[in-house]
């Protein structure tokens, strides 16, 4: 400490406001399927992230409709068993500049759909969380992320929520994530039996 006092020099160039180094390009995100062990799970990491999180399910929250209207991103969450028919519901809500992240298992039954019929200028993204709904954290759990021509800015920068917050990003194309899933689920079948 006496060296650095005789030679350390403080130089203020001036003092500038506070700002956040980035800014999501989103700050609402609809839930569909918030009451679900995933969504549920969405709803507080989001909620800790600092997003605004609007509320969609059976009978409780927001209309699929209001939340679609209120929403910059929509984070599909239901079952396999009702992701067709509640994608089919949503489709005529979406507005320009949303983004969509399914979040339903096989990919090959929203995904399709979403890019067939969605609007040419809503990006598409699809996730699988490889966890259960019980972690506390995102750390070092996996994440696969399945891009689609129309995953843009919005999801690249979902994305990259996922990974500051620690997940292991994985990505794969529709096809090899509905094969790998099917073994998967086929495995766990077959150890339950």
């Amino acid at each position: 400490s006496e060296a650095t006092a005789r030679t350390a020099q403080i130089h203020v160039l001036g003092a500038y406001p506070r700002t956040a180094f980035y800014k999501l390009p989103f700050s609402r995100i609809g839930i569909i399927g918030s009451a679900g062990v995933m969504g549920a799970w969405f709803k507080r990491f989001l909620n800790d992230a600092g997003l605004e999180v609007l509320e969609c399910d059976q009978g409780t929250g927001l209309s699929i409709a209001e939340l679609s209207k209120n929403s910059d991103v929509i984070l599909l969450s239901v079952p396999m068993s009702v992701a067709q028919e509640v994608t089919e519901e949503l489709i005529p809500h979406l507005r320009c500049g949303q983004l969509i992240v399914e979040n339903c298992s096989v990919k090959s039954c929203v995904l399709p759909l979403l890019i067939e019929r969605a609007p040419q200028n809503v990006e598409l993204l699809g996730i699988h969380t490889m966890f259960a709904g019980d972690i506390p954290s995102l750390v070092e759990q996996n994440v696969i992320v399945t891009k689609t021509e129309r995953s843009k800015e919005r999801a690249q920068a979902f994305e990259d929520l996922l990974y500051k917050y620690g997940a292991a990003i994985h990505y794969t194309s529709v096809e090899q994530h509905d094969v790998t899933a099917a073994f998967v689920q086929s495995a766990l079948q077959l150890a339950i039996l």
